[in-house]
């Protein structure tokens, strides 16, 4: 794990190897939608922690939010592990198709909606460009 803290008055630290909830954040969620059936089946079928209101916690919600993420292509963290913080998250596949990472970009609660879209879309440009920088 990589991290760059912000630059700006309530900056978020993230720390390299700072564990996170599986089901409760942006990337985390991604992982968790490209895993295989059976890796998924194990890591939903233990009890799921809430965080906060927001956090999914029904493995059949989850599994719904999950596709969601497939189809789209990105995912979203609507304060589900702290009700403050917010963050897209985007994958980064190897040539073959194989997603090993993502971008996540964290952000503040009350974030105004085209300052989202920006983060939002800067995530996945970077994860793109990452994936296009994986060796073969």
């Amino acid at each position: 794990m990589a991290a760059a803290q912000g630059r700006r008055e309530y900056a978020l630290t993230v720390a390299p190897g700072q564990r996170m909830p599986i089901h409760a954040g942006a990337a985390s969620k991604l992982l968790l939608a490209y895993l295989e059936p059976e890796e998924l089946a194990r890591w939903i079928s233990r009890p799921l922690s809430a965080f906060t209101a927001k956090t999914v916690t029904d493995p059949k919600r989850l599994r719904s939010e999950l596709a969601r993420i497939r189809r789209l292509g990105w995912a979203q963290d609507k304060g589900e592990n702290a009700p403050s913080i917010q963050a897209f998250a985007a994958p980064i596949f190897t040539r073959t198709g194989k997603m090993v990472a993502a971008v996540s970009v964290p952000f503040l609660t009350g974030t105004e909606a085209g300052r989202m879209e920006v983060i939002r879309m800067a995530a996945i440009e970077a994860a793109e460009k990452i994936s296009r920088a994986m060796p073969a």
